[in-house]
């Protein structure tokens, strides 16, 4: 599959087709401790992140 396909895929997919099950819930504790991360803009795209902007 290519990566627009799989994009593609991604972006049409509903709330109820994705598998969290593998992923814990966040909780008050988490967002109390939470620190934001601003990006420099001169920093690379992951290729998750590039996929993304397709």
């Amino acid at each position: 599959m290519s990566d627009k396909e799989r994009h593609h895929k991604l972006v049409n997919m509903s709330d109820e087709d994705i598998d969290y099950s593998d992923i814990p819930e966040l909780d008050e504790n988490f967002f109390e401790n939470a620190k934001l991360v601003k990006k420099n803009q001169r920093q690379k795209l992951s290729r998750y992140e590039s996929i993304a902007t397709l």
